[in-house]
């Protein structure tokens, strides 16, 4: 007859009195492992400690685990197969429920405890986190082959050639509102630039965060001080339009509450930005009408209520350059001269300055919590 230790029958005790908890249920491999079930229909995903462990996404290592109850604080290990060891103890556990169960029944042993999951934290994070951010990884290989038979073919991809502005000539219905255009610099034209432009970094952070965060183009407005003596554009803060480029009924919403939240910040409207998540920093013939728009618009009734207006561009995947950094590129557009009135406007470089703020604003961390 097999032998067992004391620990090994105290922890198959402790197995066999998990409950089931609604969202989130824990039941057993063939092979014995543990594993959580997340959602309680037949195609339920599961995930492990191992397979958390596999991906990377956390790390063995002593003291990494703890659970606290009722005041008290319990700490064990991460093993590299997936298992926990008890500092208190030094009991190897097969599964969180199985140690948060035996923490529980040191302070409370009435009671009986359900899902250790959603108990135990990892470096102050609560281990759930981990489960619900990993879903997307370990998908059921039934919905995987489900959701390969269904989408469709991958596009070619499409190499997208700057033109220069000379080579367009008058607007005609033929043309391509896509086409990227060539921002010329003023030092080409033998002019100065008509004014500095200066950028926050919490203002750029923003920027690039949102246009990180999908491979759909983005839109935000940039908000700022205009100094007329000295002629300097600053940019302090970007607040991201939060809706679809399509939604017609929602953007003026949003648009609403982004010019409430600059008039409480005593800020001005300085541009605003967008992203071309795979091509290059460079304006199209939309975005170049766009531009000018919103310069005649900001322009004002005399020169001492104009305001300049730039149009700010980020490119964070650009399939075209080695960089793992954004392209982040400032444009103002010239009209075109009288005698040429159906020519596109001409796209002008603008040169900036990065500002180093001395922390990480609450408007930046805020922005961030709510486009995350």
């Amino acid at each position: 007859m097999q032998q067992h230790r004391p620990e090994e029958e105290e922890k198959e005790e402790i197995e066999e009195d998990i409950e089931d908890e609604e969202f989130i249920e824990e039941d057993y491999e063939e092979n014995g492992e543990r594993r959580v079930r997340v959602g309680s229909g037949p195609t339920g995903r599961t995930v492990t400690l191992q397979m958390l462990l596999s991906a990377g996404i956390l790390q063995p290592g002593e003291g990494t685990m703890s659970i606290e109850y009722l005041g008290q604080k319990f700490v064990g290990d991460l093993l590299p197969d997936g298992k926990i060891k008890s500092l208190e103890t030094d009991i190897i556990f097969a599964s969180p429920s199985a140690w948060a169960i035996h923490c529980k029944r040191i302070i409370n042993p009435e009671k009986k405890s359900g899902c250790g999951w959603a108990s135990e934290i990892l470096c102050n994070s609560g281990l759930l986190t981990y489960v619900l951010d990993v879903l997307d990884v370990f998908l059921d290989p039934d919905e995987e082959m489900e959701k390969e038979k269904l989408a469709p073919p991958t596009p070619a991809p499409v190499l997208r050639v700057i033109v220069k502005h000379a080579v367009i000539g008058n607007r005609a219905p033929h043309h391509d509102l896509n086409t990227l255009v060539e921002c010329t610099p003023f030092s080409s034209l033998g002019k100065i630039q008509p004014f500095l432009v200066s950028m926050a970094t919490n203002a750029v952070l923003v920027m690039d965060f949102h246009s990180h965060l999908t491979t759909s183009e983005v839109v935000g407005y940039l908000a700022g001080h205009w100094d007329v003596n000295a002629h300097n554009l600053a940019i302090t803060h970007a607040f991201p339009c939060r809706s679809r480029l399509a939604d017609r009924e929602l953007a003026p919403l949003v648009e609403a509450d982004i010019y409430r939240a600059i008039d409480q910040r005593h800020l001005t409207l300085v541009g605003w930005y967008h992203s071309h998540p795979t091509t290059n920093a460079t304006p199209t013939l939309r975005d170049i009408d766009a531009q000018l728009d919103y310069e005649i618009r900001m322009k004002g009734n005399s020169d001492a209520s104009y305001t300049p207006c730039v149009g700010v561009i980020c490119s964070p995947y650009n399939k075209e350059t080695q960089s793992m950094e954004s392209s982040i590129v400032s444009y103002w557009v010239m009209p075109p001269p009288e005698t040429k009135p159906h020519e596109y406007g001409k796209p002008m470089l603008m040169s900036y300055s990065v500002v180093q703020d001395q922390f990480l604003s609450q408007d930046a961390l805020n922005e961030m919590r709510w486009d995350a």
